[in-house]
């Protein structure tokens, strides 16, 4: 049986804050580090359950394509 691995990523209303990094929203700084991670992450997938979720108030799985975005 495999462990889990699961990757949250905030998208509450202050992630369109500015992020600090010349402006860009939150959000953006969010899918920039899921777009470098991205391919380290899913090499764990043959040792891990690789799980991408998406939260606010509530989580809820998400799809790694509306999270790089």
């Amino acid at each position: 049986m495999k462990g889990r691995f699961a990757v949250l990523v905030d998208r509450s209303r202050s992630m369109n804050f500015p992020s600090g990094r010349e402006g860009e929203p939150r959000t953006a700084a969010a899918a920039t580090a899921v777009r470098a991670a991205r391919e380290s992450i899913e090499a764990l997938g043959d040792r891990l359950n690789v799980e991408w979720w998406r939260f606010d108030r509530d989580a809820a799985p998400a799809d790694l394509a509306s999270l790089s975005k």
